[in-house]
């Protein structure tokens, strides 16, 4: 590219730019909707109830001191007891409701002197309540004894898995949100405007070579994500979610960024008109954030599996999962970026062939 073009690449970004500060629904869908389902979600789990934990107790081998620290510990605030002795697990697993599934497991010879400590397996939210009922219940259980003096000790794991809430649940979806904002009513929605105005047109008729006016757009665009997604992250990081691997991170959210934008570019070109756009607009947006996982979790429906692998925001939000809560995801990091990549190329290669300057060519 030459001089003159990254002039003139230069001058079109500030246009594009300043056109999109002026279209006041599409900077509300970009920039606050999101933040503002962000701050209600963060705020919400902050003013929450404390949960309730239900504890799961694995003692191979019970002896009377230990039968004992169950029954103390069933007597506690806030626990309710499952006794567990075949299986060792080594997380808590996943958790969307109130409330919480610790582990207590009690090894062999943990009430000697010298002998294991008890370990309470449980994430963030529930291993504060169940060390302090485990501490409370082993100094009930060493006091005013004479004949059982168990030495318990005890040590707090993290899951191997880490359990979700609500609002770890939501926030990385809004991530994916935002993005899918900026393709539909920051992409598809102007585009579809400037069509049905003959302002496409109009540029067409300039000596400007259609890379350079698509490279403005994008361009202008990579911006507002940048943008929007530094803000959520913040957001995130108030209420204690953090980012675990920003390079990765960053991939994939200008791969998503890349792929809502190709979509949108996709849905401005096939429609017939602005009134029949703006509602395959909004029906696209109201389909990505009640089936892409978002704002609900379908993953245990299974008649809607298949919907909901066909839904691009599904993965994005799954991949956000992966490295701002950093849980399994529904799916493999790699899978996602791949399906991601696949609707880029094919929305892209799509839009190619059917995108038209203005409504008059169909």
């Amino acid at each position: 590219m030459n001089r003159r073009n990254l002039r003139v690449l230069g001058t079109l970004w500030q246009l594009d730019l300043r056109q999109f500060s002026r279209d006041k629904v599409a900077a509300f869908f970009s920039f606050f909707f999101p933040l503002m389902f962000a701050l209600l979600f963060g705020i919400g789990s902050l003013h929450a109830k404390a949960p309730a934990v239900h504890v799961v107790v694995v003692d191979p081998t019970p002896t009377t001191s230990s039968r004992q620290l169950e029954r103390l510990l069933r007597v506690q605030a806030g626990i309710s007891i499952d006794r567990e002795v075949r299986v060792l697990p080594s997380a808590t697993g996943h958790s969307t409701g109130l409330t919480v599934r610790a582990t207590l497991v009690i090894p062999h010879g943990s009430g000697l002197p010298g002998g294991p400590p008890v370990r309470v397996i449980a994430d963030s939210r529930g291993a504060p309540i169940v060390a302090t009922a485990v501490a409370a219940a082993a100094a009930e259980l060493a006091v005013g004894r004479s004949a059982v003096h168990p030495g318990y000790r005890f040590e707090v794991r993290r899951p191997a898995v880490a359990a979700t809430n609500q609002f770890t649940f939501t926030m990385p979806g809004l991530i994916a949100m935002a993005l899918l904002q900026l393709g539909l009513f920051a992409t598809a929605g102007p585009l579809i405007v400037a069509r049905q105005s003959g302002g496409l047109r109009h540029l067409a008729t300039t000596p400007l070579s259609r890379t350079v006016l698509l490279a403005a757009q994008v361009a202008v665009r990579g911006v507002i994500a940048a943008v929007q997604i530094a803000m959520l992250v913040v957001v995130a990081s108030l209420f204690g979610l953090h980012v675990h691997n920003p390079v990765m991170f960053g991939l994939m959210v200008a791969l998503g960024a890349l792929m809502f934008i190709s979509i949108g570019y996709l849905i401005a070109g096939l429609v017939p008109g602005q009134e029949a756009g703006i509602g395959i607009v909004l029906l696209v947006n109201f389909a990505m954030l009640f089936l892409g996982q978002i704002f609900f979790d379908t993953s245990g429906v299974s008649w809607l599996k298949p919907v909901v692998a066909i839904i691009p925001a599904s993965y994005l939000a799954d991949s956000m999962r992966h490295l701002v809560v950093g849980v399994a995801g529904d799916r493999p990091l790699w899978l996602n970026a791949l399906v991601m990549a696949a609707w880029t190329v094919g929305a892209i290669a799509v839009a190619r062939k059917t995108f038209r300057l203005d409504m008059r060519t169909h």
